[in-house]
């Protein structure tokens, strides 16, 4: 697979500026303490060679990108009401890539235009090497010291990031590697997208992330309704296929926990410490607590905080110990910003499918499912590993033209 092509069209700053933007792509998924300092880098050549090119007019008339701008500050409004102001400040700084990504971006969208398949490419390779790390890692934990076969699952195989994130980029890179498999004619690299992709499968099915199987499953059936013609010999595979993906989920050691721990749940009580169960604990308090802070939230810098309070008024001692957030970015956004924030959010949920709808994009159409899911079982936008992922992807959907020559340009 040829990763850099038709660089000598560009002049030596949209050079940088693609470099840099495919090293973030690249690292992303391998080395998260340094993707801040990448992020600063790429802006500030941004900001010194690209300003000219970059209006107003320009950000307002991006939907999406314009969005992502008032999600941003209407948590810096929050600020206002936030007693925390620490915590809050915090909090700002950690969503910086929801203004840094559509602003720059825009500043001069045409070299990564013109080179997405490039910058998409370093994110697969990324992926690819992260993988490789976590399974290296765990054979020499089972060579050397005879470690159980634990140590190739969950949290004791990804040992660069939470199973939930792993997950979620490659299932993103799932979807990548099965566009740029449709793209090419050659068979060579159509055989080496197929076994990057079953590599791809093998560790999320390893990974054992609910959400992330979840998702899987949606964009093979999704993948399968758009792709496979509707025969009845294509369709009885197909039922058979979802039939064992079913029977393995229901073999899944989380699985498993996670039926037992909804069935048994007003049992279970409140000292239960599987994740399902504790999930389901910390979304009635926080629906409890939304009957009196619906309209402006809590603020940004107060949420953690008055849901310990919460967990400890109800007695939810694991949950007062760990400082839980809200396990669901929709319930999160909502209680810290108020219902304006929850319909800002909806409203680039609704754009982003409206985009995908007018441009048929299969890997939005993967980016939307990853992401909506996701947001149910985790407050992605908590975290560098979630926040960076949404806002570089979904900005780059949003700024970057759909042509033949791309790889967001889906086979019909």
């Amino acid at each position: 697979m040829k990763l850099f092509f038709n660089i000598k069209e560009l002049n030596i700053n949209d050079k940088i500026s693609v470099v840099l933007i495919s090293l973030i792509c690249l690292i992303l998924p391998i080395f998260q303490k340094n993707v801040p300092l990448l992020i600063f880098i790429w802006a500030l050549h941004s900001l010194l060679f690209n300003f000219k090119s970059f209006s107003i007019s320009t950000l307002y008339k991006n939907k999406i990108a314009f969005s992502l701008l008032v999600f941003f500050v209407l948590h810096i409004i929050t600020l206002s009401i936030t007693e925390n102001l620490s915590s809050g400040l915090f909090d700002i700084e950690s969503k910086l890539s929801l203004v840094i990504f559509p602003v720059f971006f825009l500043f001069n969208p045409i070299p990564y235009t013109k080179l997405i398949n490039t910058i998409i490419k370093s994110f697969i390779l990324g992926c690819i090497v992260a993988g490789l790390i976590c399974i290296s890692h765990s054979v020499f934990l089972k060579i050397s010291y005879d470690a159980s076969w634990q140590y190739f699952t969950y949290t004791d195989l990804s040992i660069l990031m939470h199973p939930t994130y792993f997950a979620m980029y490659l299932c993103l890179a799932i979807v990548i590697s099965f566009q740029l498999f449709l793209k090419t004619k050659q068979k060579f690299n159509r055989f080496i997208y197929i076994l990057v992709i079953l590599f791809f499968l093998s560790l999320v099915l390893l990974l054992s992330s609910k959400a992330g199987l979840i998702v899987l499953l949606l964009i093979a059936i999704s993948i399968s309704i758009k792709y496979l013609k509707l025969t009845k010999r294509n369709l009885i595979i197909g039922i058979l296929a979802l039939c064992l993906f079913i029977g393995l989920l229901m073999k899944n050691d989380r699985f498993s926990q996670m039926n037992n721990s909804l069935y048994n749940h007003y049992i279970l009580g409140k000292t239960q410490v599987e994740s399902t169960n504790e999930r389901l604990i910390v979304w009635g308090i926080v629906i409890q607590k939304l009957k009196t802070d619906w309209i402006f939230g809590t603020g940004a810098g107060d949420l953690k905080y008055d849901l310990t309070k919460e967990y400890k008024k109800n007695g939810f001692t694991i949950g007062e110990d760990k400082m839980l957030n809200a396990h669901n970015q929709y319930l999160e956004t909502f209680l810290s910003v108020g219902i304006l924030g929850l319909l800002n959010l909806v409203l680039i949920f609704y754009l982003t499918l409206k985009k995908y709808l007018a441009e048929n994009n299969l890997i939005l159409l993967g980016f939307i499912l990853i992401i909506s899911i996701n947001f149910i079982f985790e407050s992605i936008l908590n975290n560098q590993a979630g926040i960076v992922f949404f806002s570089l992807f979904i900005t780059m959907h949003a700024v970057i033209e759909n042509n033949k020559s791309n790889v967001f340009k889906t086979i019909d």
